[in-house]
């Protein structure tokens, strides 16, 4: 098992290696960020400035034929347990309940499936 496994994202022992590898940017209104799930991420403190809260905002894209990591899920309740809330969403948590169960198959999406499946052409 890989050591960044256990790591909680915004504790110190993760603070030398964004400060070796972090990226930041300035954003404007209105940009996006795109990055996928292997990505370490955290947000930068709002400083002093016009803007005096900031929302995000998620979406999740996953293939047609996804099947729910409930190992990688497991991975997360110690987090969740230590900082007392999801670090991750509850959308995790309940989406499926068994190893490799089809995500399109959830009951989540019972009555949305249609709508969420974007067509794609090879």
């Amino acid at each position: 098992m890989d050591r960044l496994d256990y790591f909680i994202p915004n504790s110190p022992e993760v603070e030398p290696m964004l400060s070796t590898y972090g990226e930041s940017d300035d954003f404007e209104i209105g940009d996006a960020l795109l990055f996928d799930k292997e990505v370490i991420h955290r947000s930068c403190p709002l400083t002093e400035g016009p803007i005096e809260t900031r929302r995000a905002f998620v979406m999740r894209f996953v293939e047609a034929d996804s099947s729910y990591d409930l190992d990688r899920v497991k991975k997360l309740k110690p987090f969740q347990d230590i900082v007392g809330y999801g670090t991750g969403s509850a959308l995790a948590n309940n989406i499926c309940q068994k190893e490799d169960e089809a995500l399109i198959d959830s009951p989540l999406f019972k009555d949305t499936k249609e709508k969420r499946l974007i067509p794609f052409e090879t």
